[in-house]
């Protein structure tokens, strides 16, 4: 246990420490389903992912846009919410870091240039707490 918790604490150190957008990434939560798009050379991959994994459900092609412009989720029509859970631009090293939980176990991955590869596991911690007995008075 004890190992694993030094590991997942030096690769977290590393993306923290690390000098490149991936840094500034969140975490997108794709346990219940998500949509992530990964943009290189003008042209965009979406994904679906979920416990299961991810796969690749559509492309397009990115609108010009200026170097100092970042890529960001596309609105649906009328203000609606983001079409992607998270827009990553792989040109610029983006990871596209996500998390799946299954039972009591969740997997971080990122984003390899291909596919989402997993990076390591943790507890699902919200699931260990909804099974712990409740406090008695």
């Amino acid at each position: 246990m004890r190992q694993h918790l030094f590991v997942v604490l030096m690769v977290l150190a590393g993306v923290l420490l690390a000098d490149s957008p991936a840094r500034a990434q969140n975490v997108t939560n794709c346990t219940n389903g998500c949509y992530i798009s990964t943009c290189s050379s003008g042209v965009c991959t979406v994904w679906y992912c979920n416990s299961a994994g991810c796969r690749i459900v559509g492309s397009y092609r990115q609108q010009p846009r200026t170097a100092s412009t970042p890529v960001q989720p596309r609105q649906l029509p009328e203000g609606g919410p983001a079409a992607f859970n998270q827009v990553c631009n792989i040109d610029v090293g983006d990871k596209c870091p996500i998390q799946t939980c299954v039972g009591d176990k969740c997997t971080v991955s990122i984003f390899d240039g291909q596919r989402f590869l997993p990076l390591t596991q943790t507890e699902n911690v919200e699931h260990l707490i909804r099974r712990a007995p409740s406090p008695r008075p």
